[in-house]
C-alpha cells in the first residue's frame, strides 16, 4: 500500500453502479489529488466508464480483465475495496478483500450477511459513498480495525472451514 487508492473488481455493468463510485471518488480527489481509484474487470459499459472518469478529470486506472494472481496484487495493494452494486448474489469479491486485509464499503444488500461493524462499512444510499470512502482513507484506526476484522470473517469462509461444515451436515443427514 505505497500509494492511497481504492478499487473495484467486477463486471462493468449499469447495475454495479460504477459510475455512482467514480463520481464520489471526485468529490475524495478534489479533497486528496494524490487518491487513486483501480478498477479491476470488464464489460459493455466500460467505455462509458472510462469517458467519465476522463470527464471527472480523476486519477483512474482501468485494468480489465486480469489473472486471479494480478487481482489479489491489486485487492491486497489497496486501501479500500468498494462494491457499489445494487444487485448481488454473494458478493465473494467482499469475502476475498477481507482475506487479503483490505477494508471494504459496499451498498447495505440483504446478501451480505457476513458483514458488519467490525468488518466492512455498509451504506444505505449513494449519497453516503464519499464520505465512507474518506473516513476509510483517512481514519486508520477504523481502517486497521476492518483489516483484523475482515480477516477472521474471511477465515469462516476458507475451503477447509466450508469442508467440514459440508461434512456436519450431510453427517447430520445419516
Amino acid at each position: 500500500k505505497d500509494e492511497t487508492n481504492v478499487v473495484f473488481v467486477g463486471r462493468l455493468v449499469k447495475y454495479k453502479n460504477i459510475d455512482k463510485l467514480l463520481r464520489a471518488f471526485k468529490v475524495v480527489q478534489n479533497e486528496h489529488p494524490k487518491y487513486k481509484i483501480k478498477i479491476v474487470g470488464t464489460g459493455p459499459e466500460e467505455g462509458n466508464l472510462k469517458k467519465l472518469a476522463k470527464f471527472l478529470n480523476i486519477n483512474a486506472e482501468f485494468y480489465g480483465f486480469v489473472s486471479e494472481e494480478e487481482k489479489i496484487r491489486i485487492i491486497k495493494s489497496s486501501n479500500v475495496l468498494v462494491n457499489p452494486s445494487s444487485v448481488e448474489g454473494l458478493g465473494l469479491i467482499l469475502i476475498e478483500a477481507m482475506a487479503c486485509g483490505t477494508p471494504v464499503a459496499a451498498k447495505n444488500l440483504d446478501t451480505y450477511f457476513f458483514c458488519n461493524k467490525s468488518n466492512s462499512v455498509l451504506y444505505n444510499n449513494d449519497e453516503e459513498l464519499e464520505n465512507v470512502l474518506i473516513e476509510l482513507l483517512e481514519n486508520k484506526k477504523l481502517s486497521k480495525k476492518m483489516e483484523n476484522g475482515g480477516i477472521e470473517t474471511a477465515k469462516k469462509y476458507s475451503w477447509d472451514n466450508v469442508a467440514t461444515e459440508i461434512e456436519k451436515f450431510y453427517e447430520g443427514l445419516i
